[in-house]
């Protein structure tokens, strides 16, 4: 088969750096449907090997050869697999060194899990190089290959890479330096790379993963007449909707989740929060790592101090809590109910003279419409003149309806009065 012919005469061709020479002839029939695939592994051994040879009889199949390390031996026999009979020498025994140190958080000393140090660096060499390293219970071996001063690339990176790294681990093994983690807030994976190749140089193969920083967790509560809204950065480990039932279904704006804190601790923070709105008619909290800072008006008859104590209690050690709350203010003593007015009468009043009603008030006394007694028109006896004497006229007066007699005197006046009838006066209506 072609295809299969073409497949392994270019695994076969990267042999030695690619400058291998040979052809490839299949035989009538392959030995078995997985043959072409036990050739590729044996070849790609091979090809891990500073020297050797890989033959194929059939479906038995033999690799022998020299090996670098027991490192590099160990890798050829992982790609063989199985199905290969495997006869490789070492050229130089002694195991490579190796390092292993783990960061568990941004509170944790950096911890030596287990090292083979090189001939000349020891346990007391490494405590002065890396004296923040905390190598307690670590297994530490010596005798690995190489020397010290192979290794001060190596000291020199770890040195500038556990400042930065707020979790991780670093791995040194042979010549290569593996470094994955989170950095700690301040630090750029830009910058902490070139450092960390400055620090390594040529002689070390850097294999590095690492995450920027997350943002610190912040959110802020707002709690009134309205409800409860909430918005910021919950920490990693926090949904915001187990968040927002914790706080008894509080309206998230924009809340979110992935910022750097405690998850836990955070937890007994917003359940403390939770309780919290029954103390206060309105209130605003900020939490962040390890602080709680609250400002609101107390509901009536709580008390700022028993409130304090109480977040003490529910939240626990290890956090600060800053709390300004006032009191409610008095109520203000209910105003006077005014006097409710009079209501008019509601019957009405006998009807005025002259035809006029007045209803809802009272009436104005009714005129004195008794006529005055008609006068006496009886013509008075006078005693008559002197006999031989001239009659005098007699003065008689008409007086005008409504109006005045003229000053004739008292008697004429008297007089004109008594004769004169006085019209009847109508009273004037009472609008």
């Amino acid at each position: 088969d072609e295809v299969v012919r073409a497949r392994l005469a270019k695994v076969a061709g990267a042999l030695a750096g690619g400058t291998a020479r040979g052809e490839i002839t299949l035989a009538d029939g392959m030995p078995g449907r997985d043959w072409p695939q036990l050739v590729e592994r044996g070849l790609g051994a091979l090809a891990s090997l500073e020297s050797g040879v890989f033959e194929v009889a059939g479906i038995a199949a033999r690799l022998a050869g020299i090996a670098a390390t027991p490192e590099a031996a160990a890798a050829v026999a992982r790609r063989a697999g199985g199905g290969i009979a495997l006869d490789i020498a070492v050229a130089d025994p002694m195991p490579a060194a190796r390092l292993e140190i783990g960061i568990a958080g941004p509170q944790a000393a950096p911890r030596l899990i287990g090292a083979r140090l090189p001939g000349g660096l020891d346990r007391a060499a490494l405590t002065r190089a890396l004296p923040e390293l905390d190598m307690s219970g670590a297994a530490i071996e010596t005798g690995g290959r190489g020397q010290a001063k192979d290794w001060e690339g190596a000291i020199a990176v770890i040195a500038v890479a556990l400042p930065r790294l707020a979790t991780g681990r670093i791995a040194v093994e042979d010549r290569q330096l593996a470094i994955d983690g989170r950095l700690r807030t301040g630090f750029s994976s830009a910058a902490a790379r070139d450092a960390l190749r400055q620090a390594a140089g040529a002689a070390w193969q850097l294999v590095l993963a690492l995450d920027e920083a997350p943002l610190p967790a912040d959110i802020t509560l707002r709690h009134g007449a309205g409800g409860t809204v909430v918005d910021g950065i919950l920490p990693d480990g926090i949904a915001p909707e187990a968040a927002l039932l914790r706080l008894g279904g509080a309206a998230g704006a924009g809340l979110t989740s992935g910022g750097a804190g405690d998850p836990a601790a955070w937890r007994r923070v917003l359940d403390a929060l939770a309780a919290l709105r029954m103390a206060f008619e309105a209130f605003q909290a900020r939490v962040t790592e390890g602080r709680v800072e609250i400002a609101g008006t107390l509901a009536p008859g709580a008390s700022a101090a028993a409130v304090a104590d109480s977040l003490k209690d529910r939240i626990g050690a290890g956090w600060a809590i800053d709390m300004a709350a006032s009191a409610a203010p008095e109520a203000a003593p209910p105003a006077p109910r005014p006097a409710e007015p009079t209501p008019p009468p509601t019957d009405t009043m006998p009807a005025a003279p002259g035809g006029w009603m007045v209803s809802g008030a009272t009436p104005e006394p009714a005129p004195d419409l008794t006529p005055d007694p008609a006068p006496d028109l009886t013509p008075e006896t006078t005693p008559g003149p002197a006999r031989g004497s001239t009659p005098q006229p007699q003065a008689t007066a008409i007086v005008p309806s409504g109006g005045t007699a003229p000053d004739t005197g008292p008697a004429m006046a008297d007089s004109a009065r008594r004769r004169a009838p006085m019209p009847p006066r109508r009273p004037t209506p009472n609008p």
